[in-house]
């Protein structure tokens, strides 16, 4: 339920990436007064308690805190949630984006989406049952960078359309990596999340070239 404008969530999943990538941006929307967030979820009590904190210092006040299967049907039941955003190891991605869709929440999930392609395909046409009343949103940037949205204005205009794409990334994973012992990235699972980036890249290129996607609007502050 939406009330003057201001969408109310939860976040299903409260590990590093949710506390360092998400919250302090779902802060920042809050105090702009175009959200609010609601509810912490994660499978622990401990690990929603450290998203909360965030929010804490941050806004000087903390949602609720719920954890477990129990706390999970009682966001999904709650009709004052509209949102939830799903952070959780990839081979949970799936499950819990599926779940929430049925509950009639709209969801912003981290990619992947899922740890195959057949359950990626079993929360989309889930999503296509509900013939657009539910938002389901990937968390990918790059529909929104400006210079992929320019190339793939150019390569339409004087190429047609795409054949091949490839992308050139270096991104640095010490060893020690925070994200090196979690169950949403470790080694392997780091080169599975590069390979889907040039997945998304190729899709974005088709997409952007067939018109399929909305030109990003501007928040607040322009």
């Amino acid at each position: 339920m939406m009330e003057s404008g201001v969408l109310r969530i939860a976040h299903l999943g409260s590990g590093i990436f949710a506390r360092e990538a998400h919250a302090p941006v779902f802060i920042e929307l809050q105090k702009a007064g175009l959200v609010q967030t609601d509810v912490c979820w994660s499978r622990s009590i401990e690990s929603a308690r450290g998203l909360a904190d965030v929010y804490e210092k941050g806004l000087g006040t903390a949602p609720e805190v719920l954890a477990g299967e129990d706390g999970l049907q009682t966001v999904l039941n709650r009709d004052d949630i509209s949102a939830v955003t799903v952070v959780l190891p990839i081979y949970l991605q799936a499950g819990y984006s599926l779940r929430a869709i049925k509950a009639g929440k709209h969801v912003l999930s981290e990619k992947p989406i899922a740890g195959s392609t057949e359950e990626a395909e079993s929360v989309i046409r889930e999503w296509k049952e509900t013939s657009g009343s539910i938002h389901y949103c990937i968390a990918e940037n790059y529909r929104f960078e400006k210079a992929f949205r320019e190339a793939a204005s150019g390569v339409k205009e004087v190429c047609g359309g795409v054949i091949s794409a490839s992308i050139t990334a270096f991104v640095p994973f010490p060893e020690g990596s925070k994200y090196e012992s979690t169950q949403w990235y470790g080694k392997l699972l780091f080169l599975r999340v590069a390979l889907l980036s040039l997945a998304d890249l190729v899709f974005v290129f088709t997409c952007m070239q067939e018109e399929r996607l909305e030109t990003p609007r501007r928040g607040p502050s322009g």
